[in-house]
This record gives structure tokens, C-alpha cells and sequence, in this order.
């Protein structure tokens, strides 16, 4: 029994040397270690691109983290208090200056207004009456059939049926102009953004009812840290990405704010950014505020390809062969890859035609 358990033994350990042998690439040629060159195919054709690998300096950026905001927002709020009859618009929605977005229920003020006609009616045939019973005791007092007191008397009436007059015609119009503004549109044309109230709400005055965003009008507003205060001016170009929809742009600092919250140890600053329907308030999105330049070895991105999740490049070696080599790589700028290993400067590597994102 304990001769079977010992054949046993030395069969496992022959089976475990075996596949460590294997591993190391002690049956085949081309299987190597990630740090030693791999032989290329020895009937495979010269790179017909080629590219000296050279040392230069690479942009530092700090990112500030941002949220797209609103250039510009127009609070729509009603003037007068009353109960929201219908809402005509949605998030969303594009409007044009003019167009009615909200209607009060009107009951109220049609009433007022009818009252108030009412009254401009009776106030207007007083004064009538006034003025005919001025002229005619003017009449008579120009010829000596009525006296001066009557006139007297004939005018004060008069002026107080007017000034009843007056008043009527203002309160009229005092109730007109409310009922007009049950009727609530937009000052501005753009897009729907919040809808705060529906149907059966109570519209205060001063409590916005819709918000609207100026068409094309957004900006990414990020915190930089307050040691950069110096490295951002207004009009200064920097690079902005928003992830959520893939865009990497450029912008204009239109804004810094000239103050630094003691809590985060941040100030705020607002970076223009492109007129495109896909953009809305809210998004995330990162500002890269440039903090100086750092000198490092750099090849063209199409000199990398990639295998699993293992990165190579195709070198030159001392005898002019070309073969695979690993390398491992670090930043990516303007179409070029920083190599922090695998590769010294004055290297010679093949560039292909497609980019590398295209490897499988």
C-alpha cells in the first residue's frame, strides 16, 4: 500500500513539472516571458511605417469635476393669486416668446370684471345727467333766469360725476389687466426645463410655476482646486468632457468666480460649451485645467495593439528584425501614447494603418 501511495507522489510531481515546463515556454519557441521579445513571423513583410520612439513633453491637466447648468433661466411665476385651470407645456417642450404656457381658472375676475362694467355704466350716466343739468343752468344764468349759486351747485356735480366716472373706468381696467393675467405665456423663447405645478395648484405670485433654458445656452460649471487660482483667466480655451453622451470639446472660461469655499478649498469657474440637443442641465462633465508639462517617451497610438490584456508593439531589434514586444503604457494625448516600459528612446517601431481600438 505504501508503494502504490509513493508511485502515486511521483506521478503528481512529474504531471505538476510538466505543466511548469509548459508555461515556460520549454516546448515552444514563441511562448516567452511578458518581458523578453516575442519572434515574429520570419516570412512576415517590413512595416512599410515606422517610427523613431522620442522623449517629449506631455500636458499636465488637473480635472475639475463640473455640471452642466443653464446660462440663462427664465422663472415663469403668475402675478396674481389664483388656481391653475390647465398647464399647456412639458418638460422639454420648446416654446417661442408669446405662447401660453399656464391658465388660471378666470371665474373670479370674470365676475370683477362684470361688476366693475357695471358700475362704469351707472357712473357714465350720471355724469349724463350732470352734464346736461350743467348746461342748462349755465343757459338760464346767461340770461339772467338762474343764479350764480345754482351754477355753482350745476359744476361741483358735474366734476363729481365725472371724477365717479374716472374712478369706474380705472377699476375697470384694474380688473381687465387681472384677468389678462390669468392667461400666463413666455417671455422668452426656449425650452422647457421644470413644470412645478398641474391642474388644481395654487399659483402664488413669486413661486415659479415653469422654468425655460435659453435655447444654446449652457455652461459646465466645475470647482478647480485654489492652488490653480493663477492657471485659469477669463477667455482661456480648455478641454471639457461631458461622458454621459461621449463628447470631448472645447470651451471658453466666461466666468471665475472671485472666491474660494473654505470648505472645499475650491472656486468656481464656467466654461462655455456647444450648442447641441443632447446636452441638458444636470449632466456630469470634467474641465481639464492645464497645471504644467512633464517630458516622457511617447509613440503614435496605431504603434500599439493589443492581445487580451496584454499591450505590444512591433520593434526594430539590434540585427534589423522586426519582432513583438511587450509594453505597458500610461497617459493618452493627441493620438499618442505615453510607453513607461518596454521601449527606450531612439527605438524603432512599425505604425499600422488602423487604429488600435480596432484590434480584437
Amino acid at each position: 500500500m505504501g508503494h502504490r501511495r509513493t508511485w502515486l507522489t511521483a506521478v503528481a510531481v512529474l504531471a505538476l513539472a510538466l505543466a511548469m515546463a509548459y508555461q515556460l515556454g520549454l516546448f515552444s519557441g514563441k511562448r516567452v516571458g511578458p518581458s523578453s521579445a516575442v519572434p515574429d513571423d520570419p516570412e512576415g513583410p517590413a512595416p512599410q511605417n515606422t517610427f523613431e520612439v522620442e522623449r517629449a513633453p506631455v500636458p499636465l491637466h488637473f480635472r475639475a469635476v463640473g455640471t452642466v447648468t443653464a446660462r440663462e433661466e427664465s422663472r415663469i411665476s403668475a402675478r396674481i393669486r389664483g388656481r391653475v385651470a390647465s398647464v399647456l407645456v412639458r418638460p422639454g417642450d420648446a416654446v417661442e416668446r408669446g405662447d401660453i404656457l399656464v391658465r388660471l381658472e378666470e371665474r373670479t375676475t370674470d365676475a370683477r370684471v362684470e361688476q366693475a362694467r357695471s358700475t362704469l355704466d351707472a357712473a357714465r350716466a350720471r355724469r349724463v345727467r350732470a352734464q346736461q343739468e350743467f348746461d342748462r343752468t349755465e343757459n338760464f344764468f346767461s340770461r339772467d333766469a338762474a343764479t350764480e349759486r345754482s351754477l355753482e351747485q350745476a359744476r361741483a356735480a358735474l366734476d363729481t360725476a365725472k371724477a365717479a366716472e374716472s374712478r369706474a373706468k380705472q377699476a375697470l381696467e384694474e380688473v381687465e389687466t387681472v384677468r389678462k393675467r390669468t392667461v400666463i405665456r413666455s417671455r422668452v423663447s426656449g425650452r422647457v426645463v421644470q413644470r412645478n405645478v398641474d391642474p388644481g395648484d395654487l399659483a402664488i405670485p413669486g413661486r415659479p410655476l415653469i422654468v425655460l433654458r435659453t435655447r444654446g445656452a449652457l455652461w459646465l460649471r466645475g470647482a478647480v482646486r485654489e492652488s490653480l487660482a493663477g492657471s485659469v483667466r477669463l477667455g482661456q480655451t480648455l478641454s471639457v468632457e461631458i461622458p454621459a453622451i461621449d463628447l470631448r470639446s472645447r470651451g471658453t472660461v466666461e466666468e471665475i468666480v472671485p472666491a474660494v469655499d473654505p470648505n472645499s478649498r475650491t472656486f468656481g469657474i464656467k466654461v462655455a460649451l456647444p450648442d447641441l440637443d443632447a446636452l441638458v442641465p444636470g449632466m456630469y462633465g470634467r474641465i481639464k485645467v492645464p497645471t504644467g508639462e512633464d517630458m516622457t517617451l511617447w509613440v503614435p497610438e496605431t504603434a500599439v495593439f493589443r492581445v487580451g490584456q496584454l499591450e505590444l508593439v512591433r520593434a526594430q531589434t539590434d540585427d534589423g528584425e522586426w519582432q513583438p514586444r511587450y509594453v505597458k503604457t500610461g497617459r493618452t494625448w493627441d493620438q499618442r501614447v505615453e510607453v513607461l516600459s518596454g521601449l527606450g528612446e531612439g527605438d524603432r517601431v512599425a505604425l499600422r494603418d488602423r487604429p488600435a481600438a480596432e484590434d480584437s
